[in-house]
């Protein structure tokens, strides 16, 4: 229900929400957004912070090591629809060491990527400046 909720307060025309937890404790929850970075700007039509990215943002290392995150689409109907997270904001959770990552699939059924698969879901190279804002 968080991730609903918050899903609902970004600005983008694609309402996603992230919500960062560890074991029963919400650490936070954020929506994706038009603060974009600098890189997305320049290369894609449609940027936007991901709401992955959003919710790990500034929490020490400690904190996020072992956290999990969800992740939800809503459409304008309400339903859920694919949130799968994109290969850099993967990558970042690894770095981040970020333990599991749930999130909508087209059919509004939650899915897990988990630490162990999470190198499975990278095969392209990754040039992109995940903490730069205009």
């Amino acid at each position: 229900d968080r991730a609903i909720e918050t899903a609902y307060l970004s600005e983008y025309k694609y309402k996603l929400g992230a919500v960062l937890f560890k074991g029963n404790s919400i650490l936070r929850c954020r929506p994706n957004n038009t603060k974009f970075i600098s890189f997305y700007k320049k290369y894609h039509k449609n940027p936007s912070r991901h709401a992955e990215i959003a919710v790990m943002k500034d929490i020490p290392a400690d904190i996020l090591c072992g956290s999990e995150i969800l992740v939800v689409r809503v459409l304008s109907n309400g339903n859920l629809s694919c949130a799968k997270p994109c290969n850099a904001c993967i990558r970042y959770a690894t770095i981040k060491r970020i333990k599991k990552i749930y999130f909508s699939d087209w059919d509004g059924k939650i899915k897990c990527i988990n630490q162990t698969n999470f190198g499975e879901c990278i095969y392209t190279r990754i040039f992109i400046f995940l903490d730069m804002e205009i």
